[in-house]
């Protein structure tokens, strides 16, 4: 795959740039599905698949300190995220902020190819792996987007990615093209660069990186315990061309043992207090809403 410094503000050939986009409120999926602690417990293997991209991944690993502080790097960049989905009339500045974040991020990888964290196209393949989650996520809790609602839902993440102020070029313009490009990307573009096998290896190291918050030796016990059963989430949770190329091993019944459980844990979920369940940026602007 050749790779050229880019112009992150290349017109291209996407949908049609748009104007500031509205901010999203409760009438929209994005707004019902990208609000739950679901996302720390799965994310681990969405980070995975996006360092999986050698752009990106030569971004991290020559910019960031996820290795060192796996838990810190999620709990700071991921509020940002959900605060651009409910963040309101500030949601545009959130957007912002977030561009900002990635505009220093660029350099020369090992391979000789340049890199920026602003090309479209690495900047959309970390969109599209959110985007991606709620589908898979819904899925797993045995809950799955009726198709109109997983249009619905795609239709709107492009207002979403407009919000960063990025060429429209790479995205694609509706849900079934959407999936193609994941596919695609699944199959022909995704590599075990040194970044995505280095959040791989974090997986069997968990009780060296506590969570912000929580005393180390408690910490150690539950990694200890949790380790295994985490890591094969994860491995669950990644596409099957992506668990091949890491060289990760899954069975027919490991998937049927996932989706029990998953649907399980589906049947629990909603159950639990909002306070529990949900993000505290889109717990605020949900309590805010009802009060409103």
């Amino acid at each position: 795959m050749t790779r050229s410094q880019p112009d992150p503000l290349a017109p291209g050939s996407g949908p049609p740039a748009r104007g500031v986009p509205k901010p999203f409120g409760p009438g929209s999926l994005l707004w019902q599905h990208f609000d739950t602690r679901l996302a720390y417990l799965i994310g681990p293997a969405f980070g995975i698949l996006q360092n999986m991209y050698p752009p990106l991944g030569a971004g991290v690993a020559e910019h960031s300190d996820v290795y060192d502080g796996p838990w810190s790097r999620l709990t700071r960049s991921l509020p940002e995220i959900v605060g651009s989905i409910y963040d309101g009339p500030g949601a545009a500045a959130t957007a912002e902020r977030i561009r900002r974040y990635h505009e220093p991020i660029t350099g020369i990888d090992d391979q000789g190819h340049g890199y920026h964290a602003l090309d479209p196209d690495t900047f959309f393949w970390a969109h599209a792996t959110f985007v991606q989650a709620i589908y898979i996520g819904t899925d797993l809790l045995g809950t799955p987007l009726s198709t109109p609602r997983r249009h619905q839902l795609y239709a709107e993440s492009i207002e979403w990615y407009a919000m960063y102020g990025l060429s429209m070029r790479p995205v694609p313009p509706d849900y079934d093209a959407f999936q193609a490009y994941w596919n695609h990307t699944c199959e022909h573009v995704l590599e075990a660069t040194p970044a995505a096998m280095g959040i791989l290896a974090i997986l069997d190291h968990l009780d060296e990186h506590a969570y912000p918050g929580v005393p180390k030796p408690l910490w150690r016990l539950a990694a200890t315990a949790g380790r295994r059963p985490f890591r094969w989430l994860q491995h669950g949770v990644l596409p099957a061309p992506a668990r091949a190329r890491l060289g990760i091993t899954w069975s027919r019944r490991d998937e049927v043992t996932l989706r029990t459980l998953g649907a399980v844990g589906g049947k629990v979920w909603p159950h639990l207090p909002d306070r529990v369940r949900l993000i505290t940026r889109a717990y605020n602007a949900k309590s805010r809403s009802r009060e409103s």
